[in-house]
Formats: structure tokens, sequence, C-alpha cells
């Protein structure tokens, strides 16, 4: 929302300066995005005089000004087409700051002729869009005045950020309000206008049963004829430039003015041009609507529109249409103001993806009262600007006049915001933003205005009371703490060990992402492998139509934005909540990784090489480690997931639970996704890992053995099919302390093992003493355990 100074002085007498009123806004809820006050930073700027001009000797479209300030005369170049002698002008010199321009001034040679300052335009001050011409002054502005003196108050602008439950704030009367309940002035209670109303209209308005109880309840309209649709006086084109609306027409800036200034969108329609009565109904499916955007747009079934007996004319409180629209030769017109009920007002703008002030207002939900209120401002408005003369009103429906009452308890502001403040105060508070206190019974009433949709209940009316008030009186309390000295962990163990897993992931080198817990219908349905999908029936876009099974393709998709843009070698993890079914709680808690490119850039020192799948398990490793899960307590197997390639993944499981996924996703899969290169994955079920009972922070000590450790090599013919893993396992079934390490070293498939589909697979044991040096006897003893074990669960022989 963005509004004038002096637009806001229209209703507010007050000295306050525009930075102060910024101050007061953001306080009261109406953060401030930004505050365009030209007289702050154009403070050296001054009058100037030209003197002469003359052509410059080597560019056609430049002139050589000689320009008197008042310090003395200056040679400025400038190529605006209104330069002339005698002329008042804004002069810059060097040194001087240019806000449009982003620069400060410096003397400069142009084409070989010096140029000492500058003469500025309204966009290079960042007054106006105006860059056609530099600024010219009244003839009587004495040279060498600061310009920032000259500058209007309408130059003055602040743009605020409302809130979606305050649309009482899309319009300087009420933003006024709210400043004159804080006392920083006084609210200027605008006048009752009136008028002759001179005939009777021959015009009527039917509300469709479909739409009379709900989406439009309120219909009011005026006929005026003879009316002259010109240009607008120039203060009225002032304001709207102001806030950034170009001026159009007289009709048309009238309706725009009162959009803004009392939040009340109207529309005028060109009363020749509508063929018979008007109708509001719902669309019918396939209907067509040619727009004042110049669009044609293909309606759906259950949209409000007006009609006349030949087209729709418009779309109830979003647009109007083109056909109906009003020119320079207008003559007689039709002021409509209605009540649009807010959800199929939002619902329209969202499925023709149109926006607009009026749409952007009904949506919010606008003041049903002030329907004919703010057709009688516009009517008089038009009587004064435009000429003709008015109709009685032409109603349809009836005025949904809000009742809401609600039962208020003063010690509530205490007990909800922690503030003290009197009843008096209160209802001093309330009454100054609209609100009727009645206090004379038992229990106190509040009478809701019907511009504050927003209020439902007695905790609204804290709200409104502590903002007014301030929530900057608000005493600092400290904490309440049951006993002195170091409090305990307010983090519970579920969520340090979320911590503790993105930090060991940022260490590694991966980049966290934090993206939405929606992902699109294809990816979902790609990656969910047949499992039931948990749609959303109220989707924010077409990309974002499913809860998310799986971190994995929402990292998926990020690796393809980013590689559009030309980036290559990527790290990235993520740790969020999937969901499994639409049931509430029936989600779970991950961590995933994705490692795609390179390790390194390209380097003259370093060998660069491609991600493979023993660098995603490595960093999988250090995470688990993290987290207390030794991954050699782990149970390997090849039962992933169908997205992963299944000579290049694996699962790693603790009893029955699934602990870990991880491995390259299948370049088949990858196919149907606009990637190059391939893609290692990880997944960590953190709800599956087990926490620790040991609740003592500090580590365990480091133990270092001073017993030579032995290592026994052993070669086993096992089947083609059998996997490292599987022997690991089994030696470490033995449960045997002095068994510290498995590793492989060698695998070997010949011509006679290929024959009897046996391959050669060796491994090295380590062996630790704990007490005392192993002796002969021990050392055999426990290498025919191992072979015993080994060719037991895995059917493997040792080779002679």
């Amino acid at each position: 929302m963005r509004f004038s100074y002096s637009w806001l002085r229209d209703y507010l007498e007050t000295n306050e300066t525009p930075e102060r009123i910024g101050e007061v806004l953001t306080d009261l809820g109406l953060e401030i995005e930004s505050l365009i006050n030209p007289k702050t930073r154009l403070m050296d700027l001054t009058v100037g005089e030209i003197l002469s001009f003359d052509k410059h000797p080597n560019a056609d479209k430049l002139q050589v000004c000689r320009v008197k300030t008042s310090d003395n005369t200056l040679n400025i170049i400038c190529g605006a087409p209104n330069v002339k002698t005698g002329m008042k002008v804004v002069v810059a010199k060097p040194g001087n700051f240019i806000p449009g321009l982003n620069i400060t001034l410096k003397k400069s040679e142009i084409r070989g002729v010096q140029s000492d300052g500058m003469m500025c335009s309204e966009k290079e001050l960042e007054i106006s869009d105006e860059h056609d011409g530099i600024i010219e002054l009244p003839k009587d502005t004495e040279v060498g005045t600061l310009y920032s003196s000259l500058v209007d108050e309408n130059k003055i602008c602040f743009e605020i950020a409302i809130t979606p439950n305050r649309p009482d704030a899309l319009g300087v009367f009420g933003i006024a309000r709210d400043l004159a309940a804080r006392g920083v002035g006084v609210l200027k209670v605008a006048k009752h206008e009136t008028f002759e109303e001179d005939f009777v209209s021959n015009q009527s308005i039917e509300l469709d049963e479909s739409v009379k109880g709900k989406e439009c309840p309120f219909f009011v309209g005026r006929s005026l004829k003879n009316v002259r649709n010109g240009e607008s006086p120039q203060w009225l084109k002032q304001r709207l430039k102001s806030i950034g609306l170009k001026p159009i027409s007289a009709l048309v800036d009238i309706t725009n003015y009162i959009t803004f200034d009392r939040g009340r969108p109207l529309h005028v329609f060109d009363a020749d041009k509508i063929i018979g009565n008007l109708k509001v109904r719902k669309s019918v499916a396939g209907e067509k609507f040619h727009a004042l955007d110049e669009k044609i747009y293909n309606l759906e079934e259950g949209m409000t529109v007006i009609v006349d007996d030949k087209e729709i004319i418009s779309l109830g409180g979003i647009i109007g249409g083109l056909n109906s629209s009003v020119s320079s030769e207008t003559k007689n017109v039709l002021l409509e103001a209605a009540y649009f009920e807010p959800i199929s007002i939002a619902s329209t703008g969202r499925k023709l993806k149109i926006n607009s002030d009026a749409r952007y207002r009904f949506e919010r939900g606008i003041d049903p009262s002030f329907t004919i209120p703010g057709n009688t401002i516009a009517t008089k408005m038009i009587l004064d600007i435009c000429g003709g003369s008015a109709s009685k009103l032409i109603i349809a429906g009836g005025d949904p006049k809000p009742n809401k009452e609600v039962f208020f308890n003063p010690q509530k502001v205490n007990d909800l915001i922690g503030i003290k403040i009197n009843f008096e105060d209160q209802k001093s508070i309330l009454t100054s933003l609209g609100f009727i206190v009645d206090d004379h019974k038992k229990k106190i009433i509040v009478k809701v205005p019907s511009w504050r949709p927003d209020i439902h209940g007695e905790a609204d009316l804290v709200e409104e009371i502590a903002r007014v008030s301030s929530l900057a009186n608000l005493p600092s309390t400290p904490l309440y703490r049951d006993a002195p000295g170091v409090m305990k962990p307010i983090l519970t163990r579920k969520q340090s060990r979320e911590g503790v897993a993105k930090r060991i992931c940022a260490s590694l080198g991966y980049v966290e992402c934090v993206s939405y817990s929606f992902l699109d219908e294809f990816a979902s349905r790609k990656f969910n492998s047949g499992k039931d999908e948990v749609l959303l029936s109220n989707p924010i876009s077409s990309e974002m139509t499913n809860m998310r099974n799986s971190i994995v393709p929402g990292l998926i998709r990020i690796i393809e934005r980013n590689q559009a843009r030309g980036t290559s070698d990527m790290a990235l993890f993520e740790l969020g909540q999937c969901f499994l079914s639409n049931k509430v709680g029936d989600e779970s808690s991950e961590i995933s990784g994705v490692l795609i490119g390179n390790n390194y850039s390209n380097s003259l020192y370093k060998n660069t090489r491609i991600y493979d799948v023993f660098d995603i398990k490595r960093d999988l490793i250090e995470l688990l480690n993290a987290m207390g899960l030794g991954f050699e307590k782990l149970k390997m197997s090849r039962d992933t997931p169908h997205f992963l390639h299944s000579g290049r993944s694996a699962k790693l499981s603790l009893g029955s639970k699934c602990i870990a996924i991880y491995g390259e996703i299948s370049p088949l899969f990858l196919k149907d996704f606009s990637i190059k290169g391939r893609v290692n994955c990880f997944t960590v079920f953190l709800e599956n890992i087990p926490i620790s009972k040991n609740k003592k922070i500090s580590r365990n000590p480091l133990i270092i053995n001073t017993l030579q450790a032995v290592e026994r090599d052993f070669s086993f013919m096992v089947d083609q099919r059998s996997e490292y893993e599987n022997i690991k396992q089994a030696i470490f079934s033995l449960k045997n302390d002095l068994i510290e390490q498995v590793t492989i070293f060698d695998v070997f498939s010949g011509k006679e093992e290929l024959e009897t589909e046996k391959k050669s697979l060796s491994v090295r044991v380590k062996i630790q003493p704990k007490s005392a040096t192993l002796k002969d006897h021990e050392i055999d003893k426990i290498c025919k355990e191992i072979i015993g074990v080994v060719g037991s669960k895995v059917g493997g022989l040792l080779r002679g």
C-alpha cells in the first residue's frame, strides 16, 4: 500500500515528521517497506537559471548551457529537449549525490567540451518516472534556493506492508485512523457529501438467486447523464502519480482515487454501451470475457459475473470489460459499488491469474457498510469534476451489515500481554479505532465495526489495545528459573541429534538446502514406488501438488535448476519431515545428501575424478559415527529402493529397522530428469537410530594397546553371488572381542572358477590381544573358528 504524506494529511491533522510517522506505523503493525523523502536526499541541490545555450560543436543532440548559480556561472552540457533561455532549473554541482543514478557527480568532458555540473529530471531525483526533460521551476523562484525546500509533500511517499487480516488499512483514511488512535495526530472526520438527485434511472439491476445469498448480496448503482470525461484536475493527477498510477481520464481516475483513499473499489460503465438491464450471476463453463487488459478469458463454472442482455461486461470485483469501458466520448455512465464475497473473488482471481487493485481488496474483505457512502462520495466527485446530473440510487439486495459483538474482560490485557493498562485507556483506544464499548452492564460488550472482519474474539481486542499502546511498553522481565546455576538443556535429545547431523554434513562440505515439503506429481510418482500418494486438496501451484515421501526428489529438482544455470559440481543435503500417508503423525524425520560432478575443480596440482558410490559411503559412515552408531554394527543388504542402481547401492539395517540407504541413482531412472552426470545419494532415517542411554557428554578415553596385533589372510572359494559383506558379518558373528577388523584385499575369478560358478575372495583379519601376547595355539584356534563359521554361514571353502 503506497500513499503520499500530503494525502495522509487530508485525514490526519499532525505536525509529526514523515520519519516519525514511519516509525509509528511500523510499531502499529503496518510495517514500512520504504519511505521516499526527497527533502532529505536533495539537500545540496540548488536552483539555477539558464542564461544562454549553444549547440554542442561535436554532437547534434546536445547543447552547451551557461547556467547561473548562487556562486558563479557554470557550463553544463545537456541533451533535454525542453531547454530554453531564462528557464529555472535544478542544478547539481560536482560532489553532489544523484539518487536516481546512484552516483556522486564529477566534472567530466563530453565530446571534447567540459561540463561543470548537471541539470536534473524528476526521474534522476527519484521524484517520479518522468525523464523526457529537465525539471522546469516557476519563473519567480530565486536562484540559489535549496531545491529541497520546494519539494511538494506529494513527493514524500510511504509504502507499507499490509497483512491479509487488515483490509481496513488498504485506504488512506484507515491508516490515518490508526495513527490518530496512537496519538500522533487528530483524525479529520470526512464531511457528508450532498447533491441533487435529479431523476430516476431507467436502468435496473437483478441479483440471480445463485449469488444473492453469498457471492454478491448487495449491489448499488447510480446513473449519471451528460458528463464530460476529460483530463482530471492537477491535484488528482498528482495524487495518483505519487503512488505510481498513471492518470487515464477523470472518470477512471476518480474510481482509482476512491479505491486508495477509502479502500472501496468502484467501477464505472459507459451506459450507452450497455444493452438492456444488468444482472449479476454465476458464469457458465466455456463463456468468454473480453477484459480491460485487452485479454480474452475462458471462464469456468461458478465465477461471479455482471452481464447485460448481450454479454458479460464485468468480472465482479476483479476487472471490468473492454466493451463497456468509458472513453473520451462517454456522456452517460453507470457507477457501480457492490459487495462481493472474499473467497469467491480470491478463487476466481487465482484461476484466471488476474491481479488488480480491486481483487486485492475484495479478497481480503472490504467494509460492506461503506457500499452506499462509497458510491455517494464518487458521485459527488464526478459531478464536481465532470459535471452532469445524477439519478437516485439503484439498489439490489440488502446491506450485509455485520452485527458482531464480543464480551470483553479488561484484565485479559495484562493476563495475555503483560502490560497494565487501566480500563479508561483501553476504552479510549477501542473507541478511537471505531469500536463501540458498552460498559453499563455487568459484562462489558464491545461492538465490532464493519471494517474489521479480522476481529473474532476477546484475544483480538487485546491485540488491538496492545499494538496501539505499543508493545515497546512491555516491561523486560527475565525468564523464571527454578534454581540458580546452569540451566538444563532445552533441546530434546532428538533435536540435538538433528543439529549434530546437520553440522557433520556441513563439515563434510555439503551445502544445506531448505525447500518446501511439496513435490510435483511426476516426481512424487517416480520415487513413490507404488505407495499411496499424499495429495494436497488446495496446492499453491501445479508444481507442489503432493506431500513429499522422500527428500531425494526435492534435491534432484535442485540439481536440475543449478545445472541449468551452469553449476555442475554439487554436494547438497537437507533434513526434514517426509509424509507416509495423510494420517496425523504418519511421518518420519530424514536427512538426505547428494553428490554430483567432480571431487575437485580443474586444477594443475590435483587429479580430478567423478564422485562415485564410495564417496557417498565414506560420508555416510562419518555421519553415522557422529551419531554414535558404528558402521560395523550394521547389516548391509541389497534390498534398496527401485530408483537406486541395483549393483551400486546398499541398505544398512540394525535388527529389523532400516537405518540408511545409499548408492548411485540409476541412470535409466534419471533419463526422465534434465540431469547430466552420475548422482550418488544417501538417506538416514533418524527416528530408527536408537538414542544412547548414556547421558554423559564427555568422550570415551582414547585407549592405545601396547601389544602387537596379529593379521591373518584367508582366501575362500565362494559362490559367484556371495559378497564380501556376507563373510564379514559371519566372522563378526563369532562375537570374539579379539577380532578387531576385517578387510577385503582381493577378488579373483579364473577359468576354473568361472566353470564352477565360483570365485576366490580374500580377506585380512586383524586380531588384537588385550591383556597378553597371543600364543600360536590361541591364534590357530581363532583361525579355525573363522574358517568354520564362513563355511557354515556362507558356504566358503578355504583355498589350498
